[in-house]
Formats: C-alpha cells, sequence, structure tokens
C-alpha cells in the first residue's frame, strides 16, 4: 500500500521533511483553473520522493488538454487523474458519466496508460449520510481504473469511529462491484478529551492497518487547516500522531513489519 500526504503548497517545506517516506500527495486545480498541467507550482516544487501525483480538476475542459497532460507525464511518475472529485450531489450524474467515459476512451492505448490511474473519488460522508445520495449511483466500473474515498471522522461524535465502520463502504464497495479501491484522502481532527494525539495516532495505524488488509492501494494523510483560520485543524502537530504517520510509512514500504507499531 501506498502513502503519502495532502498538504497545501505554502506548507510542502514544513511537512514533507517530517514525512520524507511520503510517496504520495494530492494536487487541485481550483475551479476556474482549466486542464491540469506540469509547469503549476503546486507540481513543480513537490520533493523527488513523490512518485505518485494525484491530480483533480473540476472544469469541463477539451478532451484533448488532458491527452496532452498525459503526453508530457514525467519519466519515473506515475499519475491519478480525477475529473471533479467529490462530485455527488452538486453535478448532474449524467454528465459526470459522460465527461468520465470520454476521458477513459481518449486515453485508451495511450503510450503512458500504464503509469496513468483514472481515479474516481467519492465524498464519503455525503455518501453515508446525505439525503438523496445514492452512492452505487455514482460509481464508475469500468471506466476509471480505481475508485477513491475522501475519508474524514465524523465531527458530529467527540470519537474515532472503528476503521470497519468508517472504512466498510468503501471496502465492500470495491468487492460489490469488484473494483480497486483507494483512499486519497484520510483525516482526523482530535477528539476534545484526546489532548495529546496519542488516541488519534492509534486510530491512524488502525485505519491504514484495516486498509492494507484488505486491499487498500493508496492512502494519502490530509495535511492541512489551522487552528487559527478554523477549528478543524487536520494537521498532525503532536507528536503522536505523526510517530504513527511516520511508523505506518515505514510499514507500508516494508510489510514484512506492518502492522505499524502504537505510539503511547
Amino acid at each position: 500500500m501506498q502513502v503519502g500526504i495532502d498538504a497545501t503548497p505554502k506548507e510542502y517545506g514544513k511537512w514533507f521533511p517530517l514525512f520524507p517516506r511520503a510517496t504520495y500527495t494530492r494536487v487541485f486545480v481550483p475551479p476556474g483553473g482549466g486542464a491540469p498541467t506540469w509547469g503549476r507550482a503546486a507540481i513543480k516544487t513537490l520533493p523527488p520522493s513523490v512518485t505518485t501525483v494525484g491530480v483533480s480538476w473540476k472544469d469541463a475542459v477539451p478532451v484533448s488538454a488532458v491527452v496532452a497532460f498525459a503526453d508530457q507525464l514525467p519519466a519515473g511518475l506515475t499519475v491519478d487523474l480525477t475529473w471533479r472529485h467529490e462530485p455527488e450531489p452538486d453535478w448532474p450524474l449524467d454528465q459526470y458519466r459522460t465527461g468520465w467515459k470520454q476521458i477513459a476512451t481518449a486515453l485508451q492505448g495511450h503510450p503512458n496508460r500504464d503509469r496513468i490511474r483514472l481515479v474516481n473519488i467519492h465524498t464519503l460522508w455525503a455518501s453515508r449520510h446525505k439525503h438523496g445520495v445514492d452512492w452505487r449511483a455514482w460509481m464508475l466500473p469500468g471506466v476509471a481504473d480505481v475508485e477513491g474515498w475522501d475519508v474524514y471522522r465524523d465531527t458530529t461524535f467527540d470519537c474515532y469511529e472503528p476503521p470497519e465502520s468508517i472504512l466498510g463502504l468503501p471496502y465492500l464497495a470495491a468487492l460489490e462491484f469488484d473494483t480497486r479501491w483507494m483512499l486519497p484522502e484520510l483525516g482526523a481532527t482530535r477528539c476534545t478529551w484526546d489532548t495529546t494525539g496519542v488516541a488519534r495516532g492509534k486510530w491512524f495505524v488502525d485505519c491504514c492497518t484495516f486498509a492494507a488488509q484488505f486491499g487498500c492501494e493508496t492512502v494519502g494523510l490530509w495535511c492541512s487547516g489551522s487552528q487559527t483560520e478554523s477549528s478543524l485543524d487536520y494537521r498532525p502537530t503532536d507528536a503522536p500522531t505523526a510517530a504513527a504517520w511516520q511508523a505506518v510509512m515505514v510499514g507500508a514500504a516494508q510489510p514484512e513489519i506492518w502492522p505499524a507499531p502504537t505510539f503511547d
């Protein structure tokens, strides 16, 4: 299982040195930003440890622009392509399916196709809780290569939901539709009672252990937010959480020592 971090570009210098084994990250093209391009600073300034970049964009761009991006894929790099991550339910489903099919068809037989994953990214919270969202309707078997799920601790409850509960839908969806699965974003704020971060660190290890045991391909730690700007701070600012993710990355690179140890 590949493990990485998802950080804002302005904090690359803070988090990538702390996690030098991170081999995966997400890069977002904001709405109105057009098609993905390799010249963006968020991609150019990534450290060499990152061998897989997940690139998401929201705009409906010409398929030729996506193919051009694939044409320029740098040697030694794998890219995940995601159009309209977390679409449900604010984008018409028929347009969503049509756009994805056009991208998949255009990339058939592409010389770099073996280094490209088409990743359909769901919002787990909406899939589980939002009225009117049928998660099955947003699955793309036979079109996307991998079904991705952005997963966050539900702050409605002051607890860490057991891994088999919070990750049950991504895993069982993969079984039902016979697809691959991954967690492009896995994030958790600390519970109010978890003053040291020890419990959060253990929860992350437990979640990654579950994911690794049941075929998850990639996990990205959502490493963003600020206590000065928002009440939702997902960054591993406490030593136990940081140590837990460091251990997970070691365990992912050396499966013979998995599961990774926890830290007290």
